[in-house]
């Protein structure tokens, strides 16, 4: 904190509805983007009629919003990630079969190579599927991998949430 010059932080919200500080439960109130634009009106004001000026105009101009305000921009120079699989264990998600596979991202790094850069990542998928299915991993350096640390690995990783080495 003393690094940030931070010398104290705004007092969060109460788990209670009538502490001193509740959490806000009135929808109204939830978000400050109530007017969103119209999703069937082009950036210059006209109405999509058709399947065609959708697909063609607006969808891209939604696109071009999402990539540019919401997603932000991949730099030019993104460093390659060569994915290594470290483990793959099939496991029940519930009632559904899946396999889960533990990954470790090793990123080129060539333009500083004092440190290494490893993203761990832990993915699970259907263990039926035949195709490309929707996806979400989690880990993004926030776990040590048991495997990877006896592969003799030993690398210096970044705790991804906290900027810090993991030790």
């Amino acid at each position: 904190m003393d690094l940030l010059h931070i010398t104290s932080l705004r007092r969060g919200a109460d788990g209670s509805a009538t502490g001193a500080h509740p959490a806000n439960m009135d929808e109204s109130k939830a978000s400050p983007y109530t007017n969103l634009p119209d999703p069937l009106i082009l950036n210059n004001g006209k109405k999509v009629k058709t399947a065609k000026v959708w697909w063609k105009k607006r969808r891209p101009e939604i696109v071009e919003f999402f990539d540019r305000e919401i997603y932000g921009r991949v730099p030019a120079n993104t460093p390659k990630v060569n994915w290594e699989v470290v483990s793959a264990t099939r496991e029940m998600n519930g009632d559904v079969p899946v396999i889960t596979k533990k990954l470790v991202g090793h990123v080129d790094n060539s333009a500083y190579p004092l440190i290494t850069v490893d993203i761990q990542l832990t993915l699970s998928t259907p263990a039926d599927a035949t195709g490309p299915v929707p996806s979400s991993g989690q880990g993004l350096g926030l776990r040590d991998f048991d495997s990877y640390e006896r592969a003799g690995r030993q690398r210096r990783r970044f705790d991804a949430g906290h900027h810090r080495p993991l030790q």
